[in-house]
């Protein structure tokens, strides 16, 4: 019964930080088009950051723009989809991948897919650079999946470590 209770305390403490990761990108974003408002000012934070309005109607880094322009929609719900199947997986009886890192991939994706249910492209306007080379431009939601990522990847704390404790050395 205790353990029970720890699981349903620790989901339920995942799914609060997941939920304030959606709200603070929602709010980063909101902000940025509030205060960035056209995407031909670049707002200097730092030598290497500057903020920069985008709308991004591709995949990851915008891949498939062209491909995908008018059917966001259909976009958005298969992403939906795929965000509530990781979600179920990592917060099921038996989660698959670790908690902390599956729940920032999650709300990373749900923040984007409601850009794109809301104005059909995510909003990014996070711009990294240093002299000649600069990353594509992202935002806290990206921010978030690639956190959660490396913390699955390099965490060490999945499934089969906590299984068999000898195969984590």
């Amino acid at each position: 019964m205790i353990a029970e209770m720890t699981k349903s305390l620790k989901a339920k403490r995942m799914a609060a930080w997941a939920l304030l990761t959606v709200v603070l990108d929602q709010a980063s974003k909101l902000a940025a088009i509030v205060f960035i408002a056209s995407d031909a000012v670049e707002v200097e934070i730092l030598p290497f950051l500057s903020f920069v309005l985008s709308f991004n109607t591709g995949v990851s880094f915008g891949l498939f723009a062209d491909t995908f322009g008018h059917q966001q929609i259909v976009v958005a719900a298969i992403l939906l989809v795929v965000t509530l199947g990781i979600g179920a997986l990592a917060f099921g009886r038996n989660p698959l991948f670790p908690p902390v890192g599956t729940a920032l991939i999650v709300s990373g994706s749900l923040g984007n897919v409601i850009d794109r249910f809301r104005q059909g492209a995510v909003t990014d306007f996070i711009l990294l650079h240093y002299e000649g080379f600069a990353w594509p431009i992202f935002n806290l939601a990206d921010s978030a999946i690639f956190l959660g990522c490396a913390l699955i990847i390099f965490g060490g704390q999945g499934r089969a470590n906590k299984r068999n404790p000898e195969s984590a050395s």
